[in-house]
């Protein structure tokens, strides 16, 4: 081979390594196989714990190193939040019954379903031989991994389950009487329009009077046809076809009086006082705590500052942007725009008038003659006012970098072209304190509290023995 050949592939190689080894490391997150990620007094935490387990709760995603860390880390002190708010009490706080209520009757259906249709569909014996022929999947012991093994089995026996879901279902209303108003649906599955816009709109024109009937009623609970309308309209827009079918129109709005009904087989069932239910629901509400625990101890009022503390901020930081006007200039524009029909002979001809414009001002002619007759529509002889510093667009980026009395080039966007004068240009000034006196509290608040989660974190990774692999 050419000795000149082999060199260039050398070079080639060697650019690609470079270039490799100045990209940030990605991992995917998570991955298939589950790994070790931290350790909390003792426990092993793993990927599927901080990120969910691969392809089932979430989609994946490369991931840098460090936010990777930022994320685990974060999982780690809510963590420790939950289990120090529970030391204090945090979960018999009066504001927490609501939130408790509310998981407790969650996972008490849940329950149900599980002993309904999972059981009848995946035994123990399955769970067990699955955690046999895959515990690098789990990494922890059977017990603890058990949750998670139902519910991948769940996501693989998703059909067989939803037909024997679909079953009960269909049982359940009709021992429970509950009322559908067929006239209704019927009527809304015929108008067979293909946009959601086309069926909101013919929606929109069926008399009012039926907005308040009973589309389906059970007991003392009712859905309403306005509540139809509701679902429709929340619809992705590729969900809109189904509305034809009147199977779909009732799934997608009798889930508030289906839950009422799961909830009381449940309670039958005692499964609001089950134990594992409790458990389930006591784990749910970890969050919870974490955030209300963590609400109180870093409270603001514990971070005021004080008058001192903010004039000293105040002179420290007076070169700071944020403690500074904006620059802004006044500006008057020469304006053409193109023909969109003609666009290409329509710019060549607005770019030759504005230099030939900018050629007799440039020898003495008047600039705002011109700017009084080729104006934008919506400016007075082509006043465009103030325009500040950080505005988009390229007569704003033009306009902020010249001086009073200067006069631009021509100026090509991408459906007109322009000449600008700047007649005013007034610099960025040092806001008087009292214009800022809110902000900078803010900001040493948010400097304070800051400074205390860190070390909180720093203090509380040491006593519960955390590391990060």
């Amino acid at each position: 081979m050419n000795t000149r050949i082999i060199l260039l592939l050398n070079l080639v190689l060697i650019s690609l390594l470079l270039a490799k080894n100045q990209l940030p490391e990605r991992i995917l997150t998570p991955a298939e196989k589950n790994r070790k990620v931290a350790q909390i007094k003792g426990k092993i935490v793993t990927e599927y714990d901080v990120f969910g387990p691969f392809k089932i709760e979430n989609t994946p995603k490369y991931l840098s190193k460090e936010q990777r860390e930022e994320k685990i880390s974060k999982y780690l002190l809510t963590e420790i939040l939950a289990d120090e708010g529970l030391k204090h009490g945090y979960d018999s706080l009066l504001n927490f019954d609501q939130t408790k209520r509310f998981l407790l009757e969650k996972e008490a259906v849940l329950k149900l379903y599980d002993d309904l249709f999972i059981h009848s569909v995946i035994n123990d014996q399955e769970i067990e031989n699955y955690y046999q022929n895959n515990q690098s999947f789990f990494l922890k012991d059977y017990q603890d991994s058990k949750e998670l093994i139902l519910t991948v089995l769940k996501k693989e026996k998703e059909q067989e389950i939803s037909k024997e879901v679909g079953f009960y279902l269909d049982s359940l209303k009709k021992a429970y009487q509950v009322a559908y108003n067929e006239d209704l649906f019927r009527m809304v599955a015929s108008i067979n329009l293909p946009t959601q816009d086309l069926l909101m709109d013919s929606l929109k024109k069926i008399d009012q009077s039926y907005y308040n009937q009973n589309l389906i009623s059970y007991n003392k609970q009712i859905v309403r046809f306005k509540d139809l309308v509701e679902a429709i309209k929340n619809l992705p827009p590729f969900a809109v076809f189904n509305t034809r079918k009147i199977s779909f129109l009732k799934t997608i709005t009798e889930g508030p009086i289906i839950n009422k009904i799961l909830l009381e087989e449940a309670k039958k069932r005692g499964f609001l006082e089950n134990k594992e239910v409790i458990s389930r629901a006591l784990k749910k509400l970890r969050p919870y705590i974490a955030k209300m625990y963590g609400k109180h101890l870093f409270v603001e009022s514990k971070y005021l500052p004080t008058n001192d503390e903010m004039v000293n901020y105040y002179l420290e930081h007076k070169r700071d942007p944020e403690l500074m006007s904006e620059k802004k200039v006044r500006v008057y524009e020469i304006f053409i725009p193109f023909d969109k029909e003609n666009l290409k002979q329509s710019k060549m001809k607005a770019i030759i008038k504005l230099e030939n414009f900018l050629k007799d001002i440039k020898e003495g002619d008047d600039f705002f003659k011109y700017a009084k007759f080729y104006h934008r529509d919506f400016s007075f002889d082509g006043d465009l006012g103030y325009i500040f510093e950080n505005d988009f667009g390229k007569v704003s980026k033009q306009a902020v970098t010249m001086q009073a009395g200067d006069i631009s080039e021509v100026i090509i966007q991408p459906y007109a072209a322009s000449i600008i004068k700047v007649t005013e240009v007034f610099e960025p000034r040092l806001y008087i304190y009292e214009q800022v006196v809110d902000l900078i509290r803010r900001k040493i608040i948010t400097k304070k509290q800051t400074a205390a989660q860190e070390k909180f974190k720093i203090d509380k990774f040491k006593e519960y023995n955390v590391v990060i692999y």
